[in-house]
């Protein structure tokens, strides 16, 4: 995957919504009525973060698939929460 292709799924605000509500293990059909968005959009995005190393998937017993963040994926997180945080403070909406 292209650097320009990883920023432009990273940097959307419904992009990361979808990546919060992930939070440490969830559901996808969980994360999609949270975020507003349907299950095959979430799907989608789960499939792009699996490859950049953000996220891992797994079918439970029941075929619902299950969403947990990596380490990376925590860390990828924290920073946009530290930059939002920051821009917040400055007066930047």
């Amino acid at each position: 995957m292209s650097e320009l292709k990883m920023v432009q799924i990273l940097l959307t605000d419904k992009q990361f919504s979808i990546l919060k509500y992930v939070g440490v293990e969830n559901y996808i059909l969980a994360v999609a009525k949270l975020c507003d968005v349907t299950y095959s959009h979430v799907y989608k995005m789960m499939l792009h973060y699996e490859k950049i190393g953000l996220v891992n998937m797994r079918k439970t017993i029941h075929r619902k698939r299950m969403v947990t963040l990596t380490k990376k994926g925590i860390k990828v997180l924290e920073l946009y929460f530290q930059v939002y945080n920051l821009l917040k403070e400055g007066g930047v909406k």
